[in-house]
């Protein structure tokens, strides 16, 4: 089964502020029938127009996080899948 990403998401304060959350995911397959097939998967999150990603890339393993003020953190998993520790 395959697991949904909501698209938004408004939360309102009885103050009357609000925050809104937007999410949207991009995967490359090597394969297009094969899901099993990923090279690289982008997710982008933003939080009141901030915009913040994260980028999987499947031939190094590794992950590399972007802040939305453009700070980065590189970090790699093992053929287990467990964290390898940041580069």
């Amino acid at each position: 089964m395959q697991a949904p990403i909501p698209s938004s998401l408004t939360l309102r304060m009885p103050s009357g502020l609000t925050s809104t959350l937007t999410t949207s995911r991009s995967v490359t397959l090597s394969d297009p029938t094969n899901l099993l097939s990923l090279t690289s998967q982008t997710d982008t999150i933003a939080l009141n127009g901030r915009a913040g990603t994260s980028t999987y890339t499947a031939a190094t393993k590794t992950f590399t996080d972007t802040s939305p003020a453009g700070r980065q953190v590189t970090s790699t998993i093992d053929a287990q899948g467990r964290n390898g520790g940041r580069l």
